[in-house]
């Protein structure tokens, strides 16, 4: 996959999670986000591991990054819940 195509791939990803947040939280935008993934193949699996990653808008900024990953861990951790406010 090219640059371009990942770039393209990231831009319709950004574009999907705007169109939830208008539909599902009317007046509200989405300023930054983070995509966090649990990713498995074959491969990984007969070696008994797996990868954790995460995706980001392009150009944005580390800081706010780490600060969604941190709220984010601490409601978790808080309410035990799978919840996405």
């Amino acid at each position: 996959m090219s640059d371009d195509e990942a770039q393209a791939a990231k831009d319709r990803l950004h574009a999907a999670i705007r169109e939830y947040h208008d539909t599902v939280y009317p007046g509200q935008y989405v300023e930054a986000w983070v995509l966090c993934t649990h990713r498995l193949s074959a491969e990984l699996e007969q070696a008994n591991s797996s990868v954790v990653g995460h995706l980001v808008p392009t150009g944005q900024p580390w800081p706010m990054t780490v600060g969604i990953l941190r709220i984010t861990s601490q409601q978790a951790e808080n309410s035990g819940e799978d919840d996405d406010e």
